[in-house]
């Protein structure tokens, strides 16, 4: 990873530039590596409402249109994928569900953990990046990716848009906030956001499908954590999984393990770094041998044989934990070689992945070539990780719904999103909750009670806005053992729901 590391360093340096100006903006094609990334450095004085209603508050005191990530970048995704030096790709794909990514996507590796495990500190380097840029320095400031709170911390923008405070909703002002509309504030507050209490989908269906973008394509996810592997066509045609603990036959090649009873399930991988209303959920119908047929093919566990970790080729070991084989043969885990009957792809897995119904992504190996069964009583038991205070980790989004999307009062539009939990200790999802209020008021829907908790649950239905004005439309999953439950994400950040700012005109 130190090489790694080198090459995102070397990814963001300074490059020489080629500026021009469209638009009335000056577009920036900047050489990152061995591509090219757009960046639009907009001019931070000329002000602009972005996603909140045109107002003199927005545009002039605001200026929210100039601030966050996407002032700048049209496509946080294309700026990631443009990280190259050399050989060296930073593996992401691209984002589902009309999303882009954010700089949220990136916190989990490069905020949470040490770098040497997964990538470089973007709290240092995203700084230095800027600041070393002569087109952010003509056009930007700090006040482009951050703002003050009433703490009087310094935040992120892109997260701060989202807050009460951002209109006088926060608790200490609900008063005052509510008498504004008294001297002709609009909405009862500055920033033109409409308090709704009642904002629930009407006529809302749920669903258990595979995951697609719009036009109906297959979506997947996918995140290789070491860089994808360079085998060679030798080594695949002579792959061999390796086996321990067992009783019986411990080699096997692909032909023979395709030769086993097959099973198809349909199920979830959800990145244990995805945050509420982030992309990297996917759904599909994996095909291969279930573990149970696996184990009884290799002549049963030797006696004591508890649990087991995997043996991958590109040497990601789950950091370190066993898993309960118990619990994985509840959940019906499966050695899995096609996706919606198709042959794995390199950065899905090929030829092997060990597939975990209920367990966050990171702990579904990758290009298996060893499964070693032991008597460690500190397995992964029931999907909760040793230790841990919660292993529950649940997730909301909105789908092909983005900030600053446009809709008429009076109309009925239908709004879709998505609602998931990791299978730990009986935790899943019991409600969908609704929010337009800043979460001050939360409006729930059962969900189905049958539904498989191994697959994500998605939801479509209606909404009739009355008003004029900016809403921030918030969703969360309700947990079925702790209706309070609230997660933060690998990095520390709360993560409670899924928000989304639109606009509603007359």
């Amino acid at each position: 990873m130190a090489i790694a590391f080198a090459l995102c360093l070397a990814a963001c340096a300074p490059q020489e530039n080629e500026v021009v100006q469209k638009d009335g903006k000056q577009e920036v094609t900047q050489q990152d590596g061995s591509e090219f990334s757009a960046v639009n450095a907009k001019d931070f004085t000329v002000n602009d409402a972005g996603v909140f209603t045109d107002t003199w508050y927005n545009r002039e005191i605001l200026n929210a249109g100039n601030r966050g990530c996407g002032s700048c970048h049209e496509s946080m995704y294309q700026t990631i994928h443009n990280l190259t030096a050399g050989d060296y790709v930073h593996v992401v794909g691209q984002p589902g569900y009309g999303k882009d990514y954010t700089y949220r996507d990136c916190t989990v590796c490069h905020f949470g953990f040490d770098m040497m495990a997964t990538g470089p500190n973007l709290k240092d380097s995203l700084h230095s990046i800027h600041m070393s840029s002569q087109e952010f320095k003509d056009n930007g400031n700090c006040m482009s990716c951050h703002a003050h709170n009433l703490a009087g911390d310094m935040v992120l923008w892109d997260d701060y848009k989202y807050q009460a405070e951002i209109s006088g909703y926060a608790d200490i002002r609900k008063e005052i906030s509510m008498k504004m509309d008294s001297i002709g504030i609009g909405n009862s507050n500055l920033a033109d956001v409409v308090w709704d209490d009642s904002f629930v989908l009407q006529d809302i269906a749920f669903d258990q499908p595979i995951s697609t973008f719009e036009d109906g394509t297959p979506y997947f996810f996918h995140a290789v954590n070491l860089g994808l592997p360079e085998y060679t066509e030798e080594e695949i045609a002579n792959w061999t999984v390796e086996v321990s603990g067992v009783k019986g036959k411990n080699v096997w090649t692909l032909d023979e393990i395709k030769a086993l009873p097959t099973t198809e399930k349909l199920l979830t991988q959800n990145c244990d770094g995805n945050i509420n209303n982030g992309p990297l959920i996917s759904t599909w119908v994996a095909k291969g041998v279930s573990f149970k047929d696996f184990i009884d093919a290799c002549g049963g566990l030797e006696d004591g044989m508890k649990a087991v970790q995997a043996d991958t080729y590109d040497g990601w070991n789950c950091f370190g934990f066993s898993f309960d084989v118990e619990t994985m043969l509840e959940d019906e885990a499966i050695l899995a070689y096609e996706y919606n009957d198709e042959q794995l792809t390199e950065a899905q897995g090929y030829p092997l992945v060990l597939l975990h119904p209920g367990v966050g992504g990171a702990y579904m190996p990758k290009y298996v070539t060893g499964l070693h069964f032991n008597d460690s009583a500190e397995g992964f038991a029931d999907n909760w990780l040793p230790g841990a205070t919660n292993s529950a980790d649940k997730t909301a989004g909105w789908m092909y719904l983005e900030d600053g999307a446009e809709f008429k009062v009076g109309e009925t539009v239908d709004l879709k999103g998505y609602v998931y939990e990791h299978m730990a200790k009986g935790h899943k999802v019991s409600q969908v909750a609704f929010s337009a209020d800043y979460g001050h008021t939360w409006n729930t829907i059962d969900v189905p009670a049958d539904h498989d908790p191994a697959v994500w649950l998605t939801f479509e239905g209606t909404w009739t806005p009355e008003k004029a004005g900016t809403y921030v439309l918030k969703v969360k999953a309700i947990d079925n053992l702790d209706p309070a439950l609230e997660t933060t994400d690998a990095a520390g950040f709360p993560d409670e729901c899924a928000n989304v700012i639109v606009k509603v005109t007359e």
